[in-house]
C-alpha cells in the first residue's frame, strides 16, 4: 500500500531513509493492525499479527479501501500536511485512527470558494453528523 498511494510518499510522514529501511511499510502495519484489534504496543505484537496474517488476510480489501477513503479525506481537511504537525508520525497515528471509525459518513468536507480576508487561506466548511443536532452540524473553519 505504501508504494501504490501517492499519499504515503507525498505526505512528509517518512523521510527518504525511512523509505530505504521499508520503515513505512512497518508503520502502515502498525495503523492496519490499530485499525482492525485497537492501538497496540507498538513492536511487541507486530510479529504475531505479522504471523496470523501471513498466509489469508481476508481483510485486505476492506482495509486498503478504509485506508484509501481516509487519507482522501485527510487529503481534503488538510491540504498541506507537511507543513503541519499531523505529519509526525504518533499524531497522524491518532488522527487516522480517530477518522477511521467513521468512514461511512465521508465526506465531511465541502471547499467554499470564500478566502481568509485575514490570512489569504481558503476556508473549508465541513459537515459531520452530531446527534444532538437534526441532521447534520456545519461549521466554518480555516486551514493554517
Amino acid at each position: 500500500m505504501a508504494d501504490e498511494d501517492p499519499f504515503w510518499s507525498e505526505s512528509g510522514l517518512f523521510s527518504a531513509n525511512d523509505h530505504r529501511r521499508m520503515l513505512d511499510h512497518e508503520y502502515l502495519s502498525e495503523l492496519a493492525i490499530a485499525y482492525l484489534h485497537g492501538p497496540q504496543n507498538k513492536k511487541d505484537r507486530l510479529d504475531y499479527y505479522y504471523q496470523l496474517y501471513e498466509e489469508r488476510f481476508e481483510d485486505r480489501e476492506h482495509v486498503v479501501k478504509t485506508f484509501r477513503k481516509v487519507t482522501a479525506e485527510i487529503e481534503q481537511l488538510i491540504t498541506r500536511l507537511a507543513a503541519t504537525r499531523w505529519k509526525k508520525k504518533s499524531d497522524f497515528y491518532t488522527l487516522f485512527l480517530a477518522l477511521a471509525p467513521k468512514e461511512g459518513e465521508f465526506p465531511w468536507w465541502m471547499i467554499c470558494s470564500d478566502w481568509s480576508r485575514r490570512s489569504g487561506r481558503p476556508k473549508i466548511r465541513m459537515w459531520w453528523p452530531m446527534p444532538e443536532m437534526s441532521p447534520v452540524r456545519r461549521r466554518t473553519v480555516q486551514i493554517v
